[in-house]
């Protein structure tokens, strides 16, 4: 166990049984935002944002500061700005039937078509000059066609042999088309921003264009639309209220939902990712989804002011992208996938050591994983970790097992948990190299080590815990879930907290020439050893106790009735207890107030409200009184209470 991550912070799970995973904002569905500022142009006023062909996401500055901006899954941003023309105005994208970047250059009124590889720029020049085109859309026969919003408005088209036209006839002028896309039924629909309308365009050797208003109210004004998961078109609603709208393709009915956003909120960038319409609230500083079989709206907290989230995307990592216009400008994440783990590799592999690799995609969500290993069964756990949210690729996970038995066949497989859900890695079988075998039973200050029972114990790394009796179960560091421990015990890292309350662990423990074990029952403990060091230390439940006051004290008049209900009271004292026996072992544990190291014998720590009572059953404990500071020799039949301090 030597998990190396890209992050030091660490956080262990079990994903099989709810493990937790904390996101930086959340609604229902989990989701997790993540801002990349880092190389995007702080005051480039980024407009819209579309999946490339590259695997990256590719945005549109409205200012010249970067022209078109790229960014990789793992939040890298570079800008592309040769063979662009200054203050072209970027303002919709969208990637081609051939592989190509199109983009329309509003304020110089051409179709700019950039190449992703050699980013080579070509240049299309609509038969009207000045069109100043908006929103732009590929069809799967190759033209590309977009809006216009000049000389009344109109719509474009630039055939696959690089033709130019443009198409006003059946829309209604000077109401400012904005949005286009491809819509299921092989025809083109559009916004229509000011009339308020939703159009239709039939491509053909006749283009036919169709608007639907009804079911829309003045001062709607439609903003962008896309091609929803359930087959209906889904647009943004900029008036007062903001709405979302689904448009049945078929008749053209609009239905509206209630977003319930505050006053001139401006909903503008919509998308359809992971089965719901995700949406941007620009001057509302709000990211919401909706469930398009119900219209149900989840609204995420809001945003930190000065975002304004305009265009959104779903990128070709599956998860949700978008842009923040204000100062400082940004591309942003929504991370809503479950973490994907990919194919694991021996790496190297000795006789008692082995090095596995594991690529995990952590999907744009903070993913906690765990690995498990054993010969016959998963009765290890020997890696654990936390991957940050910044990246929706997959990231290395490095994992080193020790203690392992030489020419041996061993099995292993890797978990990942993020607030959407849980993937199990497939299980991975190797060998260890014959050879020299140093770890063998030895009797260094301990028991012997039960031979071809267990993996062994790690100075400083990992313990081997057996249950003996009743129900034990256990917590990795940093989890915020309890598994249990199965009957055949298993290897566990320094740190992993142990339950006890209602059974008994026998923990087997490295010491240097050899291995050392106690029992442990009726409480809750962390397992600490240093690195280097023999000695291992039990610290007990630190959760404070619920304490009032000891004794009741009330007017005389009230009365023995009363009185004696403060004795009944005061007899039940809370207090929290850890039995320990060993064998002439290196063992101590730590309680609030007290240290008390062993030396061979049966004792019990008790946390009370007063202090730490040290028990001793057999032989003999040193207590070191942290409050005190000094050291008191505890023997059979006596107890020392280390007092809180006051």
């Amino acid at each position: 166990m030597n998990p190396r991550l890209r992050t030091l912070a660490c956080a262990g799970t079990l994903a099989a049984l709810a493990l937790s995973a904390p996101a930086a904002v959340a609604s229902s569905p989990a989701a997790t935002v993540v801002h990349f500022t880092s190389g995007v142009v702080a005051s480039g006023e980024p407009r819209n944002v579309a999946a490339g062909p590259d695997g990256n996401v590719w945005f549109t500055y409205g200012k010249d500061g970067g022209k078109l901006g790229r960014v990789t899954p793992q939040g890298t941003v570079t800008n592309v700005t040769a063979g662009i023309p200054g203050n072209s105005g970027l303002w919709d994208l969208v990637t081609g039937a051939d592989g190509n970047i199109w983009t329309t250059a509003h304020d110089t009124g051409v179709i700019l078509r950039v190449n992703p590889v050699s980013g080579a720029v070509t240049t299309f020049t609509p038969p009207l000059g000045g069109t100043a085109p908006t929103g732009i859309a590929a069809l799967p026969d190759g033209s590309i066609w977009y809006t216009y919003t000049a000389w009344g408005g109109g719509i474009g088209r630039i055939l696959p042999n690089g033709v130019v036209d443009i198409q006003a006839v059946g829309l209604t002028l000077f109401k400012t088309p904005t949005d286009i896309v491809a819509g299921p039924d092989g025809k083109l629909w559009y916004t229509l921003k000011d009339r308020p309308a939703i159009g239709r365009v039939t491509n053909g050797a006749t283009i036919g264009i169709t608007e639907f208003t009804a079911g829309l109210s003045p001062g709607d004004a439609p903003e962008q639309i896309i091609q929803g998961p359930d087959g209906n078109m889904w647009a943004t609603l900029q008036g007062d209220p903001g709405h979302i709208a689904r448009i049945n393709p078929a008749t053209g009915a609009i239905t509206k939902f209630d977003s319930s956003l505050p006053s001139n909120a401006k909903p503008t960038g919509i998308t359809s990712a992971n089965g719901r319409i995700w949406f941007t609230v620009r001057d509302g500083e709000r990211l919401g989804s909706l469930d398009p079989s119900n219209g149900d709206i989840d609204m995420m907290p809001p945003l930190t002011p000065g975002t304004k989230p305009n265009g959104m995307t779903t990128g070709p990592d599956g998860n949700v992208w978008f842009v923040g216009r204000d100062h400082p400008a940004r591309v942003s994440r929504i991370g809503i996938l479950q973490p994907k783990v990919g194919t694991a590799t021996v790496t190297a592999r000795n006789a008692t050591d082995a090095t596995l690799s594991i690529p995990v995609n952590p999907n744009g969500q903070t993913t906690n994983w765990y690995l498990q290993y054993g010969r016959t069964a998963f009765t290890s756990v020997g890696g654990f970790g936390t991957l940050p949210a910044t990246s929706s690729a997959p990231e290395a996970v490095t994992v080193r097992l020790e203690g392992l038995r030489a020419d041996t066949s061993y099995k292993f497989r890797l978990t990942a948990t993020n607030g959407a859900g849980t993937d199990l890695g497939a299980t991975v079988t190797f060998t260890t190299k014959a050879g020299a075998d140093p770890g063998q039973p030895g009797t260094g200050g301990g028991s012997d080590d039960p031979v071809g029972t267990k993996e062994r114990p790690v100075i400083g790394r990992a313990v081997v815990a057996d249950p003996i009796a009743g129900k034990v179960s256990f917590r990795l560091p940093g989890s915020a879930s309890d598994l249990p421990l199965g009957s055949l015990g298993g290897q566990l890292p320094v740190g992993t907290k142990i339950d006890a309350r209602r059974g008994t662990v026998r923990l087997r423990t490295a010491v240097k020439g050899g291995t050392q074990t106690g029992d442990f029952w009726g409480g809750r403990f962390t397992v600490r050893q240093a690195k280097g060091a023999g000695v291992v230390t039990i610290v007990t439940d630190t959760t404070p106790l619920t304490c009032g006051p000891t004794i009741y004290r009330g007017p005389a008049e009230i009365g023995a009735a009363a009185r004696s209900l403060g004795t009944i009271a005061a007899k039940k004292k809370p207090r929290r207890i850890l039995w320990g026996k060993d064998n002439k072992g290196k063992f101590r544990t730590q309680g609030h107030d007290s240290v008390a190291t062993v030396r061979g014998t049966k004792w019990a720590t008790i946390e009370t409200c007063t202090g730490t009572v040290t028990k001793v059953v057999q032989g003999a404990v040193s207590v070191r009184d942290l409050t005190a500071k000094r050291t008191v020799l505890v023997r059979a039949g006596q107890s020392y209470l280390a007092r809180r301090k006051k």
